[in-house]
């Protein structure tokens, strides 16, 4: 898939593991990036003790999502043909799972993650099927899914399960991509 956003190009690609797992890595860390200082600053924690958290986590995180969601879509986000982010989405019978969806610093806030997950409601629309993302409870992204009309369900720990139905959707809160 390609779409441009204000003149930016934007392809997703299938992930190819062992190319992508460095840039995966490095995803994961600049996400975890400002609960690292805070962890730093209140446990004193060496450099070499992140990355060392920083790359265990990554590692079950990535399993966890392969393990779990072998039916997904896991595509790299790229832009100009550099990987700026990933987005991992299952169609199953019931409902459309975005499992995850992040994008590097430098992209965010340019609407990119805005219009991928557009894609994702109109596919749901034309499926007839609701629309689903856990977001972490302090995620600035939880603004974008609910001027979309996701809906929280259910609360998890610190996080949201958020909905999306095609019967709930306001004419004026979706901008088809």
């Amino acid at each position: 898939m390609t779409m441009c956003v204000e003149n930016i190009k934007i392809v997703l690609r299938p992930l190819e593991e062992e190319k992508d797992l460095l840039f995966l890595q490095y995803l994961y860390d600049t996400t975890r990036h400002w609960e690292m200082v805070q962890i730093q600053q209140a446990e004193n924690w060496t450099t070499g003790e992140i990355i060392a958290f920083l790359i265990n986590q990554f590692t079950l995180q990535h399993r966890q999502y392969m393990d779990n969601y072998p039916k997904a879509e896991h595509h790299i986000i790229e832009c100009n043909s550099l990987p700026i982010g990933r987005l991992y989405v299952e169609t199953q019978k019931h409902e459309i799972r975005i499992i995850d969806i992040a994008l590097v610093p430098e992209y965010q806030q340019q609407g990119i993650g805005g219009r991928l997950i557009q894609r994702a409601l109109k596919r749901g629309e034309n499926l007839g099927l609701p629309v689903s993302i856990h977001v972490e409870n302090n995620n600035p992204a939880m603004t974008l899914y609910q001027r979309l009309g996701f809906k929280k369900i259910d609360e998890v720990g610190i996080y949201h399960l958020m909905r999306w139905h095609p019967d709930d959707r306001e004419s004026d809160s979706f901008d088809a991509a």
